[in-house]
């Protein structure tokens, strides 16, 4: 996983643009959360994200948007928070989070089809 901004984000949808949808979406969500973490990944790694967040911050919902697929799997995702501290904790955790994937294999994403194993 990729911690991201939201101007990367655009740029990078800039070929297929975002769903005017998750544009409101997004925009609904930023009043009711003041703080938000951007990240691409793919789906895994955003459960495995999403499990933390429940985990480590103790936040029942995970109120997040993915805003569509860039690959197979992949895209951007953001997660949407009350507490700066909090976004900023998932900021610091997501570039050394790794995913254990259904075959056994443990890695993260570097970009799109770019992964790096964990070392033993």
């Amino acid at each position: 996983m990729k911690v991201s901004t939201y101007s990367v984000m655009i740029k990078e949808y800039g070929v297929r643009p975002i769903d005017d949808d998750d544009m409101k979406e997004r925009e609904r969500l930023l009043m009711e959360y003041k703080y938000s973490v951007i990240f691409e990944g793919d789906f895994l790694e955003f459960d495995n994200a999403a499990n933390w967040v429940k985990v480590e911050l103790g936040i029942d919902s995970v109120a997040y948007i993915f805003y569509g697929k860039l690959g197979y799997d992949y895209g951007f995702f953001e997660i949407f928070f009350s507490e700066e501290a909090d976004a900023i904790k998932l900021t610091n955790v997501l570039p050394h989070m790794f995913t254990r994937y259904p075959v056994g294999s443990v890695q993260k994403s570097d970009g799109y089809d770019n992964y790096i194993s964990q070392s033993a």
